[in-house]
């Protein structure tokens, strides 16, 4: 009888192996879980997924490169992880990249420094050669996800080059807005 077998507010009713069976209410924050086929149902912590913390930042100030090695952009932001085990989503939109000579591209890198260690590439940010000879400009979005193994700060940031070593790269400039968004997860 589902009025005796129910008894509290929040119970959920179920079948388990010999017949129908009362799960009182989890605590507060819990979500059913199911075992699958031949397992009972039961309450657990939510976990997994959810958002720790998310930062932000904006530029716009350009930069020009004319080298054929890796240089520091403006473009960065640090986020301080809550746990060793959470990971961090690095999303970005780079405004008023320009390559100036025919035989110039922009190769892009995103580095990392974990509590003042230096800064060394965890990925790189385009395949082949970024903005060819692109004169009126382009924009280049990107996002890694990052494992950094820390509780202590650690600060991103957008790294150029000029392969060709021929004319200069961009970044920014007039109204072009550059950003980076921190978002760490469980």
């Amino acid at each position: 009888d589902i009025g005796t077998t129910l008894t509290t507010q929040g119970d959920i009713l179920y079948r388990d192996g010999s017949g129908l069976q009362r799960l009182a209410a989890g605590t507060s924050g819990q979500v059913l879980q199911t075992g699958g086929s031949g397992a009972n149902v039961s309450w657990v912590d939510q976990g997994g997924g959810a958002y720790v913390k998310i930062r932000g930042a904006s530029f716009t100030s350009e930069q020009t490169h004319g080298g054929n090695n890796y240089i520091a952009t403006a473009i960065t932001d640090s986020i301080t992880p809550a746990s060793t085990s959470n990971k961090i989503i690095i999303t970005g939109h780079l405004g008023g990249c320009e390559v100036s000579s025919a035989a110039g591209s922009m190769h892009l890198q995103l580095h990392r420094q974990i509590a003042g260690g230096g800064y060394s590439s965890i990925a790189t940010l385009e395949a082949g050669y970024l903005g060819y000879h692109a004169p009126n400009g382009f924009a280049k979005s990107f996002a890694v996800v990052d494992s950094p193994n820390s509780t202590g700060q650690v600060d991103y940031k957008v790294y150029m080059k000029n392969e060709a070593n021929s004319g200069t790269v961009r970044i920014g400039g007039s109204s072009a807005v550059s950003t980076i968004i921190l978002e760490e997860v469980d």
